[in-house]
């Protein structure tokens, strides 16, 4: 015996009939298994576009995150790259200011340096200028390219981790949900 819910559309047969083994007796009404599988295909169709519309946000996010990291890199190395020739002028104007010191030291005691001495003395003095000058001129440019990297703050750069995350839990919520359907 077999036990099916639904309802009875019709009989096939009338009572004394004979019957034989696989012939209809009777059509159950289809239905409410009609409607049913109709909110099961409009739920999957659902669910097929949410997962999409997830993939989409999810790609969007990623693409935002990793555009604002990549910024972050370079501000980092533009940040890296001033500090270098913050520290490289400081070193060359002590140098510098060495060398005066030492080529002052020796024309104010109007003692008589060899012509080589003060050859040399001069030419530190000059070399020493000129990469004051130039650490400088690095310091001023790295400067500018820190100023003019637009990094995000903290904040935005956490904002578009926790709205990657969200869309992607979202997507994998989608997903599952999918497959069940």
């Amino acid at each position: 015996y077999s036990n099916v819910p639904g309802q009875v559309e019709s009989i096939a047969i009338s009572p004394g009939d004979v019957v034989t083994p696989g012939q209809a007796l009777l059509k159950l009404s289809s239905k409410k298994l009609d409607t049913e599988l109709r909110r099961s295909q409009i739920a999957r169709e659902r669910a097929a576009s949410d997962l999409q519309e997830a993939a989409t946000n999810l790609d969007s996010a990623k693409a935002t995150y990793e555009a604002k990291v990549r910024q972050a890199q370079v501000y980092s190395e533009a940040k890296g790259s001033y500090d270098q020739a913050v520290i490289n002028e400081r070193l060359a104007q002590a140098k510098m200011e060495q060398t005066k010191k030492t080529w002052e030291k020796w024309k104010g005691a109007g003692t008589s340096m060899p012509g080589q001495e003060v050859w040399q003395a001069k030419n530190a003095f000059e070399n020493a200028s000129i990469e004051f000058d130039l650490a400088k001129s690095r310091t001023e440019a790295a400067k500018s390219k820190v100023e003019s990297v637009a990094i995000s703050s903290q904040d935005e750069i956490d904002s578009y981790k926790a709205k990657y995350g969200a869309a992607e839990s979202r997507h994998e919520s989608i997903s599952k949900s999918a497959d069940r359907c």
